[in-house]
């Protein structure tokens, strides 16, 4: 277990200077542990600290961060990295502002606002070539086995080598009057733009079903008018999305792969009837790829 003061001694010994308070932060449902970082100047990090043997997940973040906000997206800058033992240590600027989910919670009113500007960031990363190590088709096996009918079509999609997120909700997006961070690179990787953004949809939609985000209600709420505004932002670049149906299908497969590993987690929220239904929506959305509503 990583200890406060294991970490403080790392820090001072990489020349990142002394700190003057480290406080654990709640992370989400990822592996990374994160810490705040206050120096002496009242500048304050953010320290994410991976498991034992994840320097290539470390890199990865590193890679992805660097190369959006080169392509002007509005990301935190990555200050040092450090090893502890086996387990790798970004330094990574503190953003300020709510996370986008709060801010809409605090005023409604804003949603629509901060969900385009939420889609003009994503459509700026989708503006970036990903660097060369994240340059694969890794994305078309994110979904599992149950995406093998659709990989055809998959394979068909346009601009793969676009830098995606995999991960972009209201939680892991910051705002402060707009858009002023994106963190929690864990997933980035290469692949065609819409798939992220359909991505976006079927997280939100999981978090739904499992109470982390309040349910949708018969008349929209802020969480759509979100959603509505970040497909009018990501749109205004891109356009809408030509494939709705395939990469819903593709982003519901990835969902229930991802969250199926939080079954029986003390506290997840992922029971087996939650993934159960996302399987079957998974399951019905990929019948209708294949019977031609793509």
């Amino acid at each position: 277990m990583l200890t406060e003061e294991t970490l403080r001694k790392a820090i001072r010994a990489a020349g990142s200077g002394d700190v003057v308070e480290l406080r654990p932060l709640s992370g989400g449902l990822g592996a990374a542990a994160l810490w705040r970082v206050v120096w002496p100047d009242g500048r304050a990090s953010v320290a994410r600290a991976f498991p034992e043997g994840a320097a290539d997940a470390a890199e990865r973040e590193r890679l992805a961060m660097a190369a959006a906000r080169e392509g002007g997206v509005r990301v935190p800058s990555v200050q040092a990295q450090l090893d502890i033992g086996e387990r790798p240590v970004l330094l990574i600027d503190l953003v300020p502002g709510w996370t986008v989910f709060d801010a809409v919670q605090h005023r409604p009113g804003d949603a629509v606002r901060l969900g385009r500007s939420m889609g003009e960031q994503l459509a700026g990363l989708h503006g970036v070539r990903a660097p060369a190590r994240l340059a694969d088709d890794g994305w078309l096996a994110l979904g599992g086995d149950a995406l093998a009918p659709l990989a055809p079509l998959l394979r068909r999609l346009p601009a793969q080598d676009r830098l995606l997120h995999l991960d972009y909700h209201p939680l892991n997006v910051l705002a402060h009057g707009e858009v002023s961070g994106i963190i929690d690179w864990a997933n980035a990787r290469s692949g065609p733009p819409f798939l992220d953004l359909a991505r976006s949809h079927a997280i939100i939609h999981a978090a739904r079903i499992a109470g982390i985000l309040p349910a949708a209600e018969s008349e929209p709420d802020a969480i759509d008018e979100l959603l509505r505004g970040l497909r009018d932002g990501h749109a205004a670049t891109f356009g809408p999305d030509p494939s709705p149906g395939l990469c819903r299908a593709w982003a519901l497969a990835m969902t229930v792969a991802d969250v199926e590993g939080h079954i029986g987690r003390p506290g997840s929220p992922f029971t087996p009837e939650v993934v159960g239904r996302l399987a079957r929506e998974r399951d019905a959305a990929i019948a209708r790829v294949r019977a031609g509503d793509m």
